[in-house]
């Protein structure tokens, strides 16, 4: 499918999220950027999920850029901050429904 495909799937569907998830290495990441622009004008939201593999070449690249040029860094290498233990969209409800309150409709 073409990244133009990709988004009027989602649209025909009435999805209002588009999202980008893999455990790997980026090896789709024009197919990416060229969908999220289309979905980006149709009003069609993202969400890209990254591996721990690029927090680790972001570290690679921090500490070269450093090693080439330490003066404009405070007296050590940057770090990239930590990944979060979780990310949500919707965040769970933490509130045990009321069993007489009808369900939310979305």
């Amino acid at each position: 499918m073409t990244p133009g495909q990709i988004v009027q799937a989602a649209l025909d569907s009435g999805a209002r999220t588009s999202a980008y998830t893999f455990t790997g290495p980026t090896i789709f990441s024009e197919l990416a950027v060229d969908k999220a622009r289309l979905a980006k004008g149709q009003g069609l939201k993202k969400v890209f999920v990254t591996s721990a593999l690029i927090n680790e070449a972001r570290s690679q690249t921090l500490n070269a850029a450093f090693e080439a040029n330490p003066v404009r860094f405070t007296g050590r290498p940057p770090t990239p901050k930590p990944l979060p233990s979780a990310v949500w969209i919707n965040p769970p409800n933490t509130v045990s429904p009321d069993p007489q309150e009808p369900p939310e409709q979305h």
